[in-house]
């Protein structure tokens, strides 16, 4: 049998870190999107009504964050 196996241990649960709701990426729809942007994240909208941020570490955990802007900038 010539074939690779591939196995993943990645956490593919993750919570809105505004009220904690709890979601399940099991149709890999939110790994998609982040595979497809330069940034590295992608931002959801949760049932609670707030946006946040979703990507995914090192070992291949999703991980929700609060977006925030730094800086705004002004283009004249």
């Amino acid at each position: 049998m010539n074939g690779i196996i591939s196995l993943c241990f990645a956490n593919i649960n993750f919570t809105c870190p505004y009220c904690g709701t709890k979601y399940s990426e099991k149709d890999e729809k939110y790994l998609n999107r982040i595979g497809k942007t330069k940034s590295g994240f992608t931002k959801i909208k949760c049932i609670c009504g707030e946006r946040f941020g979703l990507t995914q570490n090192i070992r291949g955990d999703l991980r929700g964050f609060v977006l925030t802007l730094d800086k705004i900038v002004k283009i004249n």
